[in-house]
């Protein structure tokens, strides 16, 4: 541990600092550029739990990963929650990463809210919720529920920010979210996730990922009373039970009310967790949704296999038209994943025009 470390932290309008003595936070201060003048502002900085504004709707963005593919989806998402105007919490657990996140992301302000899974808090509620490889991603995911219930947090979005991306601006995805949300209100769904995996199991596993939850206060209290027996009637599903096949047995069981959205000629990417498209396509994954089919055109197109890579949008999932179209997914893409790259390398590789 350092001890003495400065972090400079990039705002939309200005920029950050923090000093650290032995790794505890004891001054910040920022300088914000309002056009031509400039506000500077020194303080002591306050922990996260303090700065929860209720009025607005939270993010909890999970992050565990450290690699390129991190910090491209969380930008995007932090972007995301700017543009819905919310509010939200980073869970990350690594303090290097921690840093990292602070110097490389650019934040709408410097009320940027950290904290870490509540591991010994629920060691005994996990393992009875998944098994043991599966335990690490269970506390992250059960920290928003314990998280929320604690400080009276009624709803809000649950999010894999270090590996997932709509391919569509943040102005669109934030309208995206706005309807999923309503939609969920209007019909009580209390946990509510986009079709990451739904439709390719057949039905099988409901999946979190980008799901907007309410009445977390409900499944805590289930949680709390789980005794871990549900896992023998899912032992033969998969590799390994996380909270997500928990989730899946509560929506099969009628103990919360679970289901899927996507949205139709909407362009989206998993990264996963080797984040390789060409060696591991099915846990990462380019896919889109479109006149009732599920493509992914790594499989279906460089692989030559449509069986695998063209299946049906499941029945159950509900359908969110907003108007997009594929080329304006594509154009995204191009804008935010290909590299800009200088002229001179331009010129070299004759991409020009790309």
């Amino acid at each position: 541990m350092q001890i003495f470390e400065k972090i400079k932290i990039k705002l939309k309008d200005g920029e950050s600092k923090i000093i650290k003595i032995c790794g505890i936070p004891i001054l910040q201060y920022d300088k914000i550029k309002p056009g031509n003048n400039v506000n500077t502002r020194y303080y002591y900085p306050k922990r996260p739990v303090s700065r929860i504004n209720k009025g607005k709707l939270f993010f909890y963005l999970k992050v565990h990963y450290g690699d390129y593919a991190t910090f491209l989806c969380l930008q995007n998402w932090i972007n995301i929650v700017s543009a819905i105007g919310g509010d939200y919490f980073i869970i990350c657990d690594n303090d290097q990463l921690k840093s990292k996140i602070l110097t490389k992301i650019i934040f709408p302000n410097s009320d940027i809210k950290f904290i870490k899974s509540q591991r010994r808090e629920l060691k005994n509620v996990i393992t009875n919720l998944t098994t043991d490889f599966w335990k690490n991603p269970g506390y992250a995911h059960a920290t928003t529920f314990y998280h929320s219930k604690e400080h009276g947090i009624e709803e809000f979005w649950n999010i894999d920010a270090d590996d997932t991306l709509f391919l569509t601006d943040s102005i669109k995805t934030a309208e995206i979210l706005k309807k999923v949300r309503d939609y969920a209100k209007r019909h009580d769904i209390e946990l509510f996730s986009l079709d990451m995996w739904r439709s390719r199991t057949r039905n099988k596993a409901w999946t979190f990922g980008i799901t907007y939850t309410q009445k977390p206060t409900k499944f805590v209290a289930i949680a709390n009373k789980e005794s871990g027996t549900w896992k023998k009637d899912y032992s033969g599903c998969d590799n390994g039970l996380n909270i997500d096949w928990y989730v899946t047995y509560l929506k099969n069981t009628n103990k919360m009310r679970a289901e899927t959205y996507y949205v139709e000629n909407c362009s989206f990417i998993h990264f996963g967790r080797r984040r390789d498209f060409l060696t591991n396509i099915m846990g990462s994954y380019l896919c889109n949704w479109q006149n009732g089919k599920l493509t992914f055109p790594i499989i279906s197109q460089i692989y030559k296999n449509k069986e695998v890579g063209i299946i049906p949008i499941s029945a159950e999932c509900i359908k969110f038209d907003l108007g997009l179209k594929l080329e304006d997914c594509l154009q995204f893409q191009k804008n935010i994943l290909i590299p800009k790259y200088p002229n001179i390398l331009k010129n070299l590789w004759n991409v020009n025009k790309f």
